[in-house]
């Protein structure tokens, strides 16, 4: 019976341990974010500057809104160096600064102008057609669907209802970084917007998803700046593909 009393004093403090040691840890990983930011230690050196940090933090701590504060700070210094940068005519760099804003902190004040100008500085080009694997496949009238067909596929987790589009993307496009890439999805986000359809992305990692999204958001807000893009990631394997599914209907319940 002793032995039984002491078991349970064991796994109560461990019950009671892990949760101060999650929170002691949190705890350093906001301090040393707000040491990056001191320094000006916004985006390097790799792995430990404040930006991959934050990135970090948001993943592992979700729910834990202190990071708030120092996203947003380093939002404001982020800016400020895109803004330098452009001033210098140094354009490339500059339009880094904002893709990172976009990707990691998109309600920096500021943003939107500085993109505005940003875009004023690079006009459409023709895209690269050998790069493009496959246009993308439009399912017509999908849109009438009866809504009991979207509850038969919908759950609050996932939707796995057939798609309104599908883009394959050429995994090269994708794994160079490429800016041809916003020419390829001009058509994607126009009918995005047409049909207030929300996005898959189905990638390899998070690390592809997460740059997609960034330039879906960018090519989404060329055609109407006010559009709410709804995305989520689906893990797949070989080349990236998007696909657009419709809005899910007022009536929609899930049973």
């Amino acid at each position: 019976m002793e032995l039984m009393h002491k078991c349970w004093i064991l796994v109560l403090f461990f019950w009671i341990s892990v949760p101060s040691q999650a929170a002691s840890e949190a705890d350093q990983v906001l301090e040393q974010i707000a040491a990056d930011l001191r320094i000006g230690r916004l985006d390097r050196p790799a792995l430990t500057n404040a930006m991959h940090r934050i990135d970090q933090f948001r993943q592992r701590w979700p729910f834990d809104f202190r990071i708030l504060p120092l996203a947003y700070q380093w939002g404001d210094a982020t800016l400020a160096e895109g803004k330098q940068l452009l001033a210098q005519h140094k354009l490339q760099p500059a339009r880094q600064k904002a893709v990172q804003l976009w990707a990691l902190v998109p309600l920096t004040p500021g943003l939107e102008a500085f993109q505005q100008q940003l875009d004023a500085q690079f006009p459409d080009t023709p895209v690269n057609a050998n790069k493009i694997s496959q246009e993308a496949v439009w399912i017509a009238d999908y849109v009438a669907v009866d809504p009991s067909v979207h509850r038969q596929f919908r759950t609050l987790e996932d939707d796995n209802s057939p798609p309104l589009a599908r883009l394959k993307l050429d995994a090269g496009i994708v794994d160079e970084r490429d800016s041809d890439i916003e020419a390829v999805l001009q058509p994607l986000c126009q009918a995005m917007v047409e049909k207030e359809a929300s996005a898959i992305i189905h990638a390899e990692d998070r690390v592809d998803y997460r740059w997609l999204i960034v330039r879906l958001t960018l090519c989404v807000r060329r055609v109407d700046r006010l559009f709410r893009l709804r995305h989520s990631f689906r893990q797949g394997d070989g080349a990236p593909v998007i696909t657009l599914h419709p809005p899910r209907p007022a009536v929609l319940t899930l049973d």
